[in-house]
């Protein structure tokens, strides 16, 4: 039987709101989500990463933004190693008219059997290194932004990278494993 070599993690929620202190340099921002899991965990159902509708921002302070937007997938796997975590990044266009990139946002999906979960993730906003490339990003509004965003999870490959911390996206998850006792693996068994 399959549930005597995997166990199964079922995840219901969505990413809700981000809440940006002093407002956004957007008139309308949307995400960008990637689930990333290690090498023995195969998606059963869902999908790895999508994108969310494009919800107008109010440049006014302490304004949160909503997407609500749905995330439903199932892994399995036969050991823990490498638990999904979720890469959200944020576009908006800048003065131009471009698309440039907000920020970005990490999180692991809870690991637990408690039914729900509030998670609030920083936002990450990477920062120029020196002072030319802030002259030209301020003359431009430019901003920098990663090319894979996925190397935020890997906390070795992420030195050098200089971010800043802007507010906060808040998502909630309902779990579900199967198949974790035959396995001897027990999830906050407090």
């Amino acid at each position: 039987m399959d549930y005597e070599k995997h166990f199964h993690l079922s995840v219901f929620g969505q990413l809700e709101t981000i809440f940006l202190p002093l407002g956004c340099d957007s008139k309308s921002v949307y995400c960008r989500y990637e689930i990333l899991a290690g090498p023995d965990w195969e998606l059963v159902s869902g999908t790895k990463s999508g994108i969310t509708q494009n919800c107008s921002a109010s440049r006014h302070r302490f304004q949160e933004i909503s997407f609500n937007m749905p995330l439903d997938f199932t892994y399995k796997s036969t050991n823990p190693f490498g638990w999904p975590q979720i890469v959200v990044s944020f576009w908006g266009s800048n003065f131009w008219g471009s698309e440039v990139c907000r920020g970005y946002a990490r999180f692991h999906v809870p690991l637990s059997r408690k039914h729900s979960y509030r998670i609030k993730a920083p936002i990450l906003t990477p920062k120029p290194m020196d002072l030319w490339s802030k002259v030209v990003g301020w003359i431009t509004d430019w901003v920098p932004e990663l090319r894979d965003p996925s190397v935020l999870i890997h906390g070795n490959r992420t030195k050098g990278i200089h971010t800043e911390s802007y507010g906060y996206l808040q998502a909630s998850f309902d779990i579900l494993t199967r198949g974790s006792e035959a396995l001897h693996l027990e999830w906050n068994s407090r």
